[in-house]
């Protein structure tokens, strides 16, 4: 009986150690790259761009982010710096960047491209921005999407 008894307390251990391997933690993200337009021109550096999953059509999931490059192409991030972002609709924010010091985006250099960065502020709140888009669950559909947004 003894040995039975430590059978199953054996066999029990070994299932429990078997869910605590390296499976994925967190939500899955696919890869989302794209670019941001300004009045269809390509927007500077350094500008934020941020999809909020859309709870009212049923996205759940962490809100992911990427920065503009010069020809305002962005790769967006999320949870453990993991590309992309979750499958469904989201709410795209973009924001300027901003520096209190130089009333800019700014390093301490002189003002910029970026310092430049004029958006309507309707953008700046997943309340209030009019940018929606649809992550779908094949990244290649995720691969050239475009953010236009307008200035001031």
């Amino acid at each position: 009986m003894r040995i039975l008894v430590l059978f199953c307390v054996g066999v029990m251990c070994l299932v429990c150690l078997t869910g605590c391997g390296s499976a994925p933690t967190g939500p899955v993200l696919i890869s989302v790259e794209g670019k941001l337009v300004i009045d269809g021109q390509p927007a500077g550096a350094g500008i934020s761009v941020s999809f909020v999953p859309d709870r009212d059509k049923g996205t759940k999931g962490p809100q992911t982010s990427g920065v503009t490059s010069a020809d305002g192409k962005f790769i967006l991030l999320g949870l453990e710096n993991k590309n992309g972002a979750v499958v469904g609709h989201h709410k795209v924010v973009v924001k300027c960047p901003f520096n209190v010091m130089q009333g800019s985006a700014g390093n301490g250099s002189s003002p910029s491209a970026t310092s430049q960065c004029e958006i309507a502020p309707s953008y700046g709140s997943a309340e209030t921005t009019p940018v929606t888009i649809e992550v779908k669950a094949k990244a290649d559909d995720n691969k050239n999407v475009v953010i236009d947004v307008k200035s001031k």
